[in-house]
């Protein structure tokens, strides 16, 4: 293996959900045990910024020649007026004793998003199984090489540090293949094993080794995610990473003290963000520049379309939003197919929603006719208290009625698709003049629909009166939580400078703003 590649910064920010499951993953991952043939447990306390989040709660038992690996992960969240709600992730892994995959299961238990996914070894595939009983969707995916679950990854770790380089003090790399549940798919994964250094060895008591994972990208490069320390059989001791520049630490504790009551974690104030002065609803209507300065860790494609022109100015990106502001190519056929396609989160093909569509549908409709429609729909349907957690799928926000606008887009776009209308979801802000969460004349996280209606791709917001120049968008997505969440989390760390209004449209705004990437 090479010893050299490239890295980029490490994640700062997610929503709360997928940063959740992000410390869960890796901490499952790390999981070994020293007494391999016993059943035994062991809990860890989770702080972000020096304050107590959450706490997590691994256990591991031996049946026969089948190793089963669990990691409970329970977080307390505020909510903006509500009381506040528990979040628990459940990741369970299956394996031979030898570290052979045999399964994997994801179970997520919040107010609007109780799921379940579970994935089988099969004949060389990795068969998926969403949902429980009766109410299940299937998929199948081919096992690349090197796809290794948490026993096979400490048998493998076990064997590099019996050799000679690390023995020697030195480091070693090992590159496997791990399933990614939010973004429903496999990743590439690096590992570097090294020494623990002296100070951090006498520092914690029982801390021999130091691991470094890092996720390849798109671009071949490599991304660091975590940090951890463990002891002589890879038994985690301690988990390091950093969430919004603060340092995210996970640390072995007894189950009283995991336990011992904590504050409800404000994953909404970490996410707004503050407007230069008050924008008016009048002005809202109009043409209105922003002036952004991303974050050092900022490398998003920010899309242009009808509504929406962007550029690059140094290291400066500007954005004009209004009814007519960009430009944007038809969509292939390819894409059009892809804006249709049902998945694990939008059930379009799903007998309740597709009977939803056509009872509220006519055929001579037109497209903008269709989708208000189902805008109203979604908007009267919704009636549950909103809760700023969580991931539903469409179908989930539609039996439950509970959500906030990330399922109110879901279920949307779902219904959209069911009436044979191409829709993709969209990422990005919402400007709110009102008081959000004991703020006031913020930018919120936000996420919407747009429809191809054979001329443009056009907004359509349930959760919100209408969409406006107070939108902005950073991303296109068609349902992936974890695509939702990596647009997210590269959002929060941007401060708006400047918001002008336009008074005359100039040709710059379609003539000039064509690049839409970071030079």
């Amino acid at each position: 293996m090479a010893n050299h590649f490239s890295v980029k910064k490490p994640y700062r920010g997610s929503l709360a959900l997928g940063f959740i499951t992000l410390v869960l993953l890796l901490a499952c991952n790390s999981y070994s045990q020293a007494e391999s043939h016993s059943n035994t447990e062991r809990w860890r306390e989770i702080f972000l910024g020096g304050q107590k989040i959450g706490y997590n709660l691994d256990a591991r038992q031996q049946l026969g020649d089948e190793v089963i690996t669990t990691s409970t992960q329970t977080m307390l969240t505020k909510q903006r007026l509500q009381k506040p709600v528990m979040i628990e992730e459940v990741l369970e892994y299956r394996e031979t004793v030898s570290g052979k995959p045999i399964s994997l299961t994801s179970t997520t238990r919040v107010p609007n998003a109780n799921s379940t996914v579970t994935a089988t070894v099969r004949a060389g595939k990795l068969k998926l199984r969403y949902g429980s009983g009766k109410k299940t969707s299937r998929a199948s995916y081919k096992i690349p090489k090197h796809f290794m679950l948490v026993e096979g990854l400490r048998l493998n770790l076990l064997a590099l540090s019996k050799t000679k380089a690390v023995s020697d003090g030195g480091a070693v790399e090992r590159d496997y293949v791990s399933w990614n549940f939010s973004k429903n798919r496999f990743d590439n994964i690096r590992v570097i094993l090294q020494p623990a250094s002296p100070m951090d060895r006498s520092a914690t008591q029982g801390l021999l080794w130091e691991l470094n994972q890092y996720v390849k990208q798109n671009d071949d490069s490599y991304q660091f995610k975590f940090r951890y320390y463990t002891d002589a059989e890879f038994y985690t001791v301690r988990v390091e990473s950093e969430y919004l520049d603060e340092p995210l630490v996970s640390i072995v504790s007894d189950a009283a003290s995991a336990k011992k009551r904590f504050k409800p974690y404000d994953h909404l104030a970490s996410q707004l963000i503050a407007s230069p002065f008050r924008i008016s609803s009048v002005q809202r209507k109009k043409h209105i520049r922003y002036t952004l300065k991303p974050g050092s860790n900022f490398n998003l494609d920010v899309p242009t379309s009808s509504s929406q022109s962007v550029r690059w100015d140094g290291q400066t990106l500007i954005i004009d939003v209004c009814e007519d502001c960009g430009e944007e190519p038809a969509p292939d056929q390819e894409a059009l197919d892809q804006a249709l396609a049902d998945n694990r989160w939008l059930q379009s093909q799903e007998p309740k929603l597709k009977a939803a569509a056509k009872r509220l549908l006519k055929k001579n409709m037109s497209v903008h006719k269709k989708m208000s429609r189902l805008e109203r729909f979604v908007k009267n349907h919704m009636t549950g208290e909103a809760q700023f957690v969580g991931y539903a799928s469409a179908l989930e926000a539609y039996e439950s009625r509970i959500g906030d606008c990330t399922e109110f887009a879901l279920l949307l776009a779902s219904l959209g698709r069911s009436a044979g209308i191409p829709t993709r979801l969209v990422a990005g802000i919402s400007y709110s003049s009102d008081r959000f969460h004991g703020k006031q004349d913020v930018f919120v996280p936000h996420a919407w629909v747009q429809a191809w209606d054979g001329v443009q791709w056009r907004a359509y917001d349930s959760a919100l009166d209408s969409i406006d120049s107070g939108n902005i968008v950073f991303g296109v997505y068609h349902g992936e939580q974890g695509e939702f969440g990596r647009i997210m989390q590269q959002v929060q760390g941007i401060e708006i400078t400047h918001v002008a209004g336009v008074r005359n449209k100039t040709s710059n705004s379609k003539s000039k703003n064509k690049s839409n990437k970071k030079k």
